[in-house]
Parts: structure tokens; sequence; C-alpha cells
């Protein structure tokens, strides 16, 4: 089973458990808002450019402020098809 993680923080100083995820997870992104550990921006950013380079995910978990949580579920809600029958 292949898990990535995306973890996010206002600067490398807030970047939480990053080494311990690597014993285990095939890729580890790291996010901060100031830049000053992996991309600059948010998770979400991490997570779209993920998903606009192909990768795909059967599952995603978020944990985390209200707001990230709220931005996660918009990015992944346009993957979602659900068919509709009459």
């Amino acid at each position: 089973t292949k898990v990535d993680v995306i973890i996010g923080g206002k600067s490398k100083e807030y970047v939480l458990w990053a080494d311990k995820f690597r014993e285990f997870c095939e890729n580890v992104y790291v996010a901060t808002d100031d830049g000053s550990e992996g991309t600059k921006g948010f998770v979400t950013t991490v997570l779209q450019d993920l998903l606009d380079k192909g990768e795909v995910y059967d599952e995603c978990i978020a944990i985390g402020p209200l707001i990230m949580m709220k931005n996660v579920v918009k990015v992944t809600s346009l993957l979602i098809f659900i068919p509709w029958y009459p």
C-alpha cells in the first residue's frame, strides 16, 4: 500500500513528525506559509500540484484546522464522480 503525506505549518518550526512519517510513507511533502521548508504555500497547494501531475489516490484524510480541511474537500471533491440514476 502506497502512503503519501502532506504536512503543513506556518514555518519550519511548526512542521511536526516529518521524520517519523518518512519511516513508513513513500513520499512526505512539506508546505510552509513562509517557504522556510518545502513548498511555499498550503497543503492544498501541494495536493493540487500532485493531482495535476496525475497522481491518483484512493483515499484522502485531512487532519488539522477547519479551514484547511474545508479546502482539502474543495480540491478533492472535483475528482469524485457520482453517477446519477433516474
